[in-house]
């Protein structure tokens, strides 16, 4: 679960501090106030701005997309749990100086880089060494943004696959 994003500078956002509750979120608001740009944070956090190339550090043009307006930070920090335990993930976008870090917080220290951030990318995916996941299939079941102009009877048959991912860590699951 994520408990808070902060945008350091990301597209139109500078300095600011978005706290989660507990349970599904949704992100209302009207056109231009951020709400993809939120999502698209978590996202790049997560995944980076990386096309799935196990080989190669391929990125995508999201990349330009949310390059900061104003400030040349262009960074992110999101604290989250997974598995009971509580992390914070820092990560700089500027391709020539990325960063990542991952702060184990109940242990006080830095996670070392493991293979499992490179599953599916050149690019490390902290998504991929929590819960296994490519971009794909994170944002299938997380983010769910390819059901903006669907009907409540596929936003709730992807709830229900969330549901049963998060159950079982299986994503080859279909739920009738």
């Amino acid at each position: 679960m994520i408990h808070k994003l902060y945008m350091r500078d990301f597209g139109c956002f500078h300095d600011t501090t978005v706290s989660f509750q507990k349970g599904y979120q949704c992100l209302p608001g009207p056109n231009e106030s951020g709400k993809t740009t939120t999502a698209a944070c978590i996202q790049a956090i997560l995944y980076g701005f990386s096309k799935d190339s196990p080989t190669r550090r391929l990125y995508t043009t999201a990349y330009d997309d949310y390059f900061p307006l104003e400030g040349r930070d262009f960074s992110a920090a999101m604290e989250l749990e997974v598995g009971g335990k509580h992390y914070v993930i820092e990560r700089s976008f500027i391709k020539e100086k990325e960063t990542l870090k991952i702060f184990d917080v109940e242990n006080n220290r830095l996670l070392p880089e493991e293979e499992a951030l490179y599953t599916f990318s050149g690019i490390p995916q902290p998504g991929a060494l929590f819960w296994q996941l490519s971009q794909g299939d994170f944002l299938r079941f997380f983010a769910m943004d390819d059901l903006q102009s669907t009907g409540s009877e596929a936003i709730f048959k992807r709830i229900g696959e969330m549901k049963n991912f998060l159950r079982t860590n299986n994503t080859d699951l279909v739920v009738k």
